[in-house]
C-alpha cells in the first residue's frame, strides 16, 4: 500500500518521492506534469492560481512531444513570465489524482537573484505572484506543492549547512548507530519480506568483531554531531583494489545529499590515506538511490546481473 504523504482539498494524495538521476525519467511510467521551484534569496517564488483561487509553485502537465524539462521551463514562463533560469532536475513524486490514477510528477529547482517584472494579462492562470518564505499566512497553498518544495528545497538547504565528516567508528558509536537503526527497504530484494529491526546488544557486540576478524574498516558519517551512518571499506588488497559499502542510519538523513557527500569522501580517503588506486561497489538493481548516489560520486557501472549492479572508480 502507497504511504501517504500528504492530500490536498482536490482530492491529490502525495505518496513517494523517488531520487533518481534525469536520464531514468523514461522509466517510469505516466509522468504527467513537471514543477519549476525558483529559490529567490531564502524564498521561493509562488503564484497566485485565480482560477482555483490558492497559491501554487510553477508547475503543469507536460504536453505531447515534450521532455519533463521543457515542460517545466514552458510552464515557469507561461505562469510567472520568469525565463532564463537554469533549472536542476531532483527527482520524482508519486501522487495519485482525484479519481486514483497513479502518475509521476518531474521536479526541477532553479534559483535567481530577483524576479522579473510580471504584467498581468487576459488568459493568465497566475494573477500575481511574490515570494515566500514558506511560513508567512498567505492564504490557501496546495499542501502537495508545499510538500514537494519542502522536501526539495529544505533538504538541500540543510545539508548545504550540515557539516559531513568521516571518523573511525568506536564500538560505542556502534552501540548508538543501531539503537537508532532502520532497515532501509531499498536493499530488500524483490520477494522478499521486509524486516523491522530490533536492537540487540548482543548481536552489535558480534557484529563489531566481525568486522575486525575480516580486517574491514568502519567509518561513521558524521553529520554535524550525529552519526548518520556506517561506511565499511572491505575486501582490502593493499595497493590494488578494495570494495565501499554504505548504510545511512534511518530515513532521517535520506534524501538530503549526506551519502553523496559521504561517499565523496570515502573515495577521497581510500585513493589518499590507504592509496588503494580502485575502489568497487555494488548496489540492489533496483535501489534507484544508491546507483544515482554512486553515479554521482564518478563510480562507473562495469557490470549487472539479475540481482545486483556492480560499480568502479580508479584514482586518476
Amino acid at each position: 500500500m502507497n504511504e501517504i504523504i500528504v492530500k490536498n482539498r482536490s482530492g491529490w494524495t502525495l505518496h513517494e518521492y523517488i531520487d533518481i538521476p534525469e536520464e531514468k525519467i523514461s522509466g517510469y511510467p505516466n509522468v504527467t506534469g513537471a514543477y519549476a521551484i525558483v529559490r529567490v534569496g531564502g524564498k521561493y517564488l509562488i503564484g497566485y492560481n485565480s482560477w482555483r483561487k490558492q497559491w501554487e509553485f510553477p508547475a503543469g502537465g507536460i504536453e505531447k512531444g515534450e521532455t519533463a524539462r521543457q515542460a517545466a521551463v514552458r510552464e515557469l514562463y507561461e505562469e510567472t513570465h520568469q525565463d532564463d533560469v537554469a533549472l536542476e532536475f531532483k527527482g520524482l513524486f508519486k501522487v495519485t489524482d482525484s479519481h486514483g490514477k497513479q502518475k509521476y510528477q518531474a521536479v526541477f529547482l532553479g534559483k535567481k537573484d530577483e524576479l522579473e517584472p510580471f504584467v498581468y494579462s487576459e488568459g493568465d492562470e497566475m494573477s500575481k505572484i511574490q515570494i515566500w518564505d514558506l511560513k508567512e499566512d498567505i492564504g490557501y497553498v496546495d499542501e502537495l506543492d508545499v510538500a514537494i518544495v519542502k522536501k526539495i528545497g529544505l533538504g538541500e538547504q540543510e545539508c548545504k549547512s550540515s557539516r559531513i565528516e568521516l571518523t573511525p567508528m568506536t564500538a560505542e558509536m556502534y552501540h548508538l548507530f543501531f539503537s537508532e537503526y532502520e532497515n532501509d527497504r531499498d536493499v530488500f530484494l524483490p520477494g522478499q519480506e521486509y524486516v523491522y529491526y530490533e536492537y540487540n546488544e548482543e548481536k552489535v557486540v558480534k557484529y563489531i568483531q566481525k568486522q575486525k576478524d575480516l580486517n574491514r574498516i568502519p567509518l561513521a558519517i558524521m553529520c554535524d554531531d550525529e552519526i548518520a551512518g556506517e561506511i565499511l571499506i572491505k575486501n582490502i588488497e593493499p595497493k590494488k583494489s578494495a570494495t565501499m559499502s554504505v548504510v545511512l542510519k534511518n530515513s532521517k538523513y535520506k534524501d538530503r545529499g549526506i551519502g553523496t557527500q559521504a561517499e565523496q569522501l570515502a573515495v577521497q580517503y581510500v585513493f589518499g590515506d590507504l592509496d588503494i588506486p580502485t575502489l568497487y561497489a555494488d548496489t540492489i538493481k533496483q535501489n534507484v538511490r544508491s546507483q544515482h548516489v554512486l553515479e554521482k560520486t564518478g563510480f562507473a557501472l562495469v557490470r549487472e546481473d539479475h540481482e545486483f549492479k556492480y560499480y568502479r572508480i580508479d584514482r586518476a
